[in-house]
């Protein structure tokens, strides 16, 4: 029976021992007294009264603080060491607090072999509350707000002219971005560049100019958080091609202080990258096509109604709707200006002009619009003016010969050095044989603006000559191939009203009159 005894003693104490929550009873541990709670925003602070005699002491290792809703299912929240009587605790070790929910706290001892003494008397219920959590709430409706009015409202999107006055607006849920062309010269562009935030989140619009062809910055880099700036962008070193001003709107840090929680921690990351990284770039689009050259002498011609300078300016972007060049042209002397557009490649050839006149004449080039696949539009820009030149018209008749005369006449040896023809083959140098002469031209009269004579036939290689004079009576030292001694050569005779300078520069260029000499 003794052993029957000790048996059923021993199987009650298992018995019990099953019940007893988080472990193993120690039998000398002390039970927590006095659980007390505070705080409950986004932390809450345990205090229990300190264990203090020597026996109670004597096992005690550390302390194990728990929480439950119902004072029955207990969750782990932390742990403190044996000599402290407060833990803070924020974020429990098993499972999490619930914003709006009432928690009750107690504290169980542990032994340093790690049994667990009696469960304290519960506290009293605390309420739970989290601002961060509350702001993260607030945060997601702001970024569904956004979500939700993305289209642009106010001018066509990213599209605007330089010129004064014109203004695009970019409209969303959380900001409003306003740019205005303030001033416009052949060197610079102004523009007003405001902000204005519509939500607890502070956007930062940071403008940034860049050439598309050469990827040069072009002007300066501003921010602006709330209210207006002043931009200035260079235009002069902008290269050829798709030019465009960027607008990148994103969350300036913290994008106030109440997100501050939600934004920091790396917890939250998910949505400070909605805000940071809210993928619009406002990115205002332009043209600006090069200034127009200097008008060369090599690509002039006129006749006694025309003026032809060059071919229209074609541009280097890709997909333009088109490039070219506007000719602005006036008698010399006069007030106003006509103009005539000429698209990419097309002569620039001025008709219906008045023979031997003198006119004055200057060119821009420009750029039609393009659109890209996101709507995004490149607009009209013109040029800086060219130089400005001064051409005569053509005499309207030919001119009216006195008397062709042939002197001097003779046949002879000219050496010609080794050459390198263009098609890379080597030519030695040789002797030809050929017929020197002077050729004198005098016309019966000259008319005003009459700058010389134009005489070809008269050149062994086929060569035009130009001799420059006011007068009636021009020379002019010609040859021909071989012995040409009592040979007829045809020869045609024509005046110009202008010269710049070099032999293939010349043009007003009159009717030719035909004439047969005989050398």
């Amino acid at each position: 029976m003794k052993t029957n005894k000790t048996l059923a003693l021993v199987l009650a104490v298992l018995m019990l021992l099953s019940v007893a929550p988080f472990g193993v009873f120690a039998a000398n541990l002390p039970t927590p007294q006095n659980v007390k709670v505070s705080g409950g925003n986004e932390s809450i602070t345990i205090q229990w009264d300190e264990v203090t005699d020597f026996n109670a002491r004597r096992d005690l290792a550390s302390f194990r603080v728990l929480y439950s809703t119902d004072k029955t299912n207990w969750q782990l929240a932390g742990t403190s060491p044996r000599d402290s009587a407060m833990d803070v605790v924020s974020e429990p070790k098993e499972g999490k607090f619930v914003p709006g929910t009432t928690y009750y706290f107690a504290v169980q001892s542990v032994s340093w072999s790690g049994e667990y003494g009696p469960i304290s008397a519960p506290s009293v219920g605390i309420k739970y509350t989290s601002t961060s959590g509350e702001l993260r709430a607030e945060w997601e409706k702001v970024m569904k707000g956004y979500a939700v009015k993305t289209t642009e409202t106010g001018t066509k999107y990213d599209k605007v002219k330089l010129v004064k006055g014109e203004k695009v607006v970019f409209d969303n849920g959380l900001y409003t971005l306003t740019v205005t062309v303030s001033a416009v010269s052949a060197e610079a562009a102004s523009l007003n560049v405001a902000m204005k935030n519509k939500t607890k989140c502070t956007c930062e619009c940071t403008f940034v100019s860049w050439d598309a062809v050469g990827g040069t910055s072009s002007g300066e880099s501003v921010s602006i958080h709330e209210g207006s700036k002043t931009v200035k962008v260079n235009l002069k070193d902008l290269k050829d091609g798709a030019n465009y001003f960027t607008f990148s709107v994103s969350g300036y840090g913290n994008p106030v202080a109440q997100f501050s929680q939600v934004t920091q921690g790396n917890e939250y990351n998910e949505y400070a990258d909605k805000l940071i990284y809210l993928g619009r770039k406002h990115t205002v689009y332009f043209q600006k096509a090069p200034n127009a050259g200097k008008i060369d002498a090599h690509d002039v011609a006129a006749t006694k109604n025309t003026i032809t300078i060059g071919k229209g300016y074609q541009t280097a972007t890709k997909g333009a709707k088109g490039s070219g060049t506007i000719v602005y042209y006036r008698v010399d002397g006069t007030k106003k200006f006509s103009k005539k557009t000429f698209a990419a490649g097309k002569a620039l050839k001025l008709t219906k002009l008045k023979a031997n006149t003198l006119y004055e004449i200057k060119a821009i080039n420009y750029v039609k619009a393009v659109s890209a696949a996101d709507n995004q539009t490149v607009v009209t820009s013109k040029s800086g003016y060219s130089n400005r030149i001064w051409i005569r018209t053509a005499v309207a008749a030919a001119p009216e010969i006195q008397s062709v005369k042939v002197s001097n006449t003779k046949v002879g040896k000219i050496h010609v050095n080794g050459y390198w023809e263009s098609d890379g083959d080597w030519h030695p140098a040789y002797d030809v044989t050929v017929t020197t002469y002077t050729l004198t031209v005098t016309l019966k009269s000259v008319p005003k603006g009459v700058q010389g004579i134009k005489v070809t036939g008269v050149d062994r290689n086929g060569y035009p000559h130009w001799i420059k004079g006011t007068g009636k009576t021009f020379t002019i030292n010609a040859n021909a191939k071989g012995n040409a001694r009592g040979k007829t050569v045809n020869i045609g005779v024509s005046t110009f009203t202008n010269q710049f300078g070099n032999d293939s520069g010349y043009s007003g260029y009159s009717p030719s009159v035909k004439k047969s000499i005989t050398l």
